[in-house]
């Protein structure tokens, strides 16, 4: 690892100049190669805090970069008006999602109607698509949703820290109560921020066991069960269809710790971030239960994209109680000179299965310039 430092120097430097000089990738934008809409959906949504209408739209652009070379998203929201849809997270992630809580930006209800969503690209090409919503009233949510082989966690982690003895328990049992008004049930497990899992879809039953395999030690999991209604049904015709109609839906999540490698990024906290300061940014990787390889990940998501800094992969790391794998401070250095964006900084630091892809580890921290 140490010795690609020199080379996240560099490109962490042409970042920043490519950043101050505007510049592009290549590719044709507008009208002639306007955005694609990969998928368009609106439904309601039930986590546990109540219902919410929920917009969501999938966007690729064929001669460019998203988010860099996306100019709006929106939505028009029957008898309301238009409401800008934000991408849903600055992450490493190939999902170029764009979402909104339209309940928290001030729709009352769940109008029912036709949801037309609107992609523009920064040369000015659009593309369209519609959704329909027909329900006006969400599903109730789950009363309960359990896993066996839970570990009690000392009261101080406070009481949303759910830590997985995977070991003891191979196979643990996901169980939840039934929701009133649903037709089926969906199971899905994800490791960190990557795609899941798929345990069981229409399924009528309210517990599944998990198969071996499907969990191992020193991963973060979200375990996740869907209700949904009779009218979603899942799929559509003809198929590949781009909406979502009639899936009012209730979900509830379980995040789960199985214990393994730790990562933590380190700068200080002076912001926002002027000409001539430096941002020093070092990282530590500890390990206490069991050897694991990785592949890591460095990134930093600036206003408007994100760029890797380094990938470093197949990295061996040892199980020690006593020590850090590695202690590097810093791990990049920068020296701003004023002319770098205004906004919010993210740097990132993540550690994944070199075989599934899922995450075993991850640390992010944000800083303003």
């Amino acid at each position: 690892m140490r010795t690609n430092r020199s080379a996240s120097l560099g490109i962490l430097a042409l970042v920043f100049t490519l950043l101050l000089l505007g510049a592009a990738p290549a590719g044709a934008l507008g009208p002639s190669a306007p955005p694609v809409i990969k998928g368009a959906y609106v439904f309601l949504d039930n986590s546990g805090s109540g219902s919410q209408l929920t917009a969501q739209v999938e966007v690729e652009l064929p001669g460019g970069v998203v988010p860099l070379n996306v100019s709006s998203v929106s939505v028009d929201v029957p008898g309301f008006g238009t409401y800008n849809l934000p991408l849903h997270k600055r992450d490493l992630q190939p999902e170029t999602g764009y979402l909104a809580n339209l309940t928290s930006l001030g729709v009352s209800g769940f109008p029912a109607g036709t949801y037309t969503f609107h992609v523009t690209d920064t040369s000015g090409g659009q593309a369209t698509a519609t959704d329909t919503l027909g329900v006006t009233s969400g599903l109730p949510a789950f009363g309960t949703v359990s896993l066996t082989g839970l570990v009690t966690v000392p009261p101080a982690n406070g009481t949303g820290v759910n830590l997985l003895d995977i070991v003891g328990t191979p196979n643990p049992v996901v169980s939840w109560s039934s929701v009133a008004g649903a037709a089926i049930y969906q199971l899905r497990i994800r490791g960190g921020y990557q795609d899941f899992n798929l345990l069981a879809r229409n399924t009528t039953g309210t517990s599944l066991t998990v198969p071996s395999g499907v969990l191992v030690p020193g991963r973060r999991y979200i375990i996740r069960v869907e209700a949904y209604d009779h009218a979603n049904g899942f799929g559509c015709s003809p198929s590949p269809c781009t909406n979502a109609d009639l899936n009012a839906r209730s979900r509830q999540d379980i995040e789960v710790i199985s214990s393994g490698p730790e990562v933590f990024l380190q700068f200080p906290n002076s912001t926002p971030y002027g000409s001539g300061s430096v941002l020093n940014i070092g990282t530590r990787i500890y390990n206490s239960i069991t050897p694991v390889t990785v592949d890591i990940h460095v990134w930093i998501g600036f206003p408007g994209g994100t760029i890797v800094i380094g990938h470093y992969p197949g990295i061996f790391i040892p199980a020690n109680p006593n020590a850090d794998f590695i202690n590097n401070y810093p791990l990049f250095s920068y020296t701003f000179n004023g002319g770098e964006p205004s906004g919010s900084y993210v740097v990132g630091i993540r550690l994944t299965d070199p075989t599934t892809g899922d995450t075993v580890a991850l640390a992010t921290r944000t800083f303003a310039k």
